[in-house]
């Protein structure tokens, strides 16, 4: 009965701050491993050892949601290459040092 009120709780107040992300992550959190994997919507961590040392534990979280406006945009199209025989117009050549402000 404690653990529902706590999670009413919790919902309560991550819905009244408006992140949807936050309540998902609340859901991934403390999941077993089997439990985290079969949900679409979280992912389980493998146990690793960091850098100093320290055992991290496995443990399951929310997967990483890329925004819509991020969308690849296709490479802008550039001039054609000039015809075999044309000639490349040289790059230009700066002959003068800019003046100093």
């Amino acid at each position: 009965m404690q653990r529902e009120k706590i999670r009413a709780a919790l919902l309560a107040a991550v819905l009244g701050c408006g992140s949807s992300e936050a309540l998902l992550a609340a859901e991934c959190k403390g999941l077993e491993q089997s439990l985290c994997e079969a949900r679409t919507d979280c992912r389980w961590i493998a146990p690793y050892e960091r850098k100093d040392g320290i055992k991290v534990s496995g443990y399951c979280r929310i997967k990483g949601v890329k925004p819509a406006t991020e969308t690849p945009q296709p490479p802008a199209a550039s001039a054609p290459p000039p015809a075999s025989g044309e000639a490349i117009p040289p790059a230009p050549v700066l002959l003068e040092k800019p003046a100093a402000e």
